[in-house]
């Protein structure tokens, strides 16, 4: 026949037994975090293209140790709400620029924020404006004395070739400069170059170059010896900038102001020396009266004595 176990003995085993599952439940413990694979990035950007979540939102799920089903369950929590929005953001980014859903998407997917993109599309733009501004017009850059100043020894048609080879570079740099480009290279290199500032000063020489950023991105100490390579076979020019194509644009549109305020007081000018009308000189001259032609014949005396005394003459009516 079994021993009974005492009461007490009972109880220190049940508070035992509790103990421990306390402890499992509320002791922190190491967190899990499985290793990543290439196929898990392959599926990571498949689930992103259909749910539009970004990639990097997606591996932090897988990371934890979830299955597939369970990150495709666990996105499926997001609020409509919240995924209307993303969309509206979108759509947003998409009607206020030239870069399509996809594109937008793709940067998405790599980890850049919509203001992050928002920042980068809204300097290029200013830059492809003021490209377009400077390639305008019948005179595609007009330059201050200054701006391009001619040397002693210098003729007049050395200064004019300046002028037109710098009109043939802003001409070839509004031609080859390409928006998703620039936004991407902006967005990608900028913790490489400092800012997005930097990153399309860069992209600027490059087309000047006739180099590819992409190169950058492959092997830095190559692209960096060809680019200044190239810079020496050119020859020591003035590269346009950021800065340069802002103060460039800046002297056209003063020359222009001046211009067309000479042409108004020319135009002015010679409206108040045209001759006047018919209607104008009657303002401006009075009618003098043409005095009539007196007779010189001598008067009869007379004839003149009759017409007097036939003007005194009550009966002579």
């Amino acid at each position: 026949m079994a021993r009974k176990l005492p009461s007490r003995l009972i109880a220190v085993f049940v508070g035992i037994a509790l103990l421990t599952e306390i402890a499992v439940n509320f002791i922190p413990h190491p967190k899990f975090e499985m290793t990543l694979t290439a196929d898990d990035r392959e599926t990571a950007a498949e689930i992103s293209n259909t749910t539009g979540v970004p990639v990097n939102k997606i591996l932090k799920l897988r990371k934890t140790g979830l299955d597939w089903n369970e990150v495709t369950n666990s996105l499926e929590k997001v609020s409509s709400s919240k995924l209307k929005e993303q969309m509206q953001r979108r759509s947003s980014l998409m009607a206020e620029s030239g870069l399509d859903a996809e594109f937008i998407q793709q940067l998405e997917t790599e980890g850049f924020t919509d203001d992050q993109i928002t920042e980068a599309r809204m300097l290029v733009e200013r830059v492809m404006f003021q490209l377009d501004e400077m390639v305008s017009g019948n005179e595609a850059v007009s330059l201050k004395p200054s701006a391009a100043p001619v040397r002693p020894g210098e003729d007049n048609q050395a200064g004019e070739d300046k002028k037109q080879e710098q009109r043939a570079a802003y001409q070839n740099l509004q031609q080859l400069f390409e928006e998703k480009k620039a936004v991407a290279f902006m967005l990608e290199l900028k913790d490489d170059f400092g800012s997005y500032q930097a990153v399309l000063n860069e992209y600027l020489l490059d087309i000047q170059l006739n180099l590819d950023l992409q190169e950058y991105r492959k092997d830095k100490d190559k692209y960096e010896q060809t680019r200044e390579l190239k810079k020496i076979e050119l020859g020591n020019k003035e590269w346009i900038t950021l800065d340069k194509l802002e103060q460039d644009m800046l002297d056209k549109l003063q020359n222009n102001l001046v211009k067309n305020k000479d042409t108004g007081s020319v135009a002015a000018g010679k409206t108040a020396l045209a001759a006047p009308n018919d209607k104008q000189e009657a303002a401006v001259l009075p009618d003098v009266p043409v005095p009539g032609a007196e007779s010189v014949k001598p008067v009869n005396p007379a004839e003149h004595l009759r017409q007097e005394m036939e003007s005194i003459d009550p009966n002579h009516r």
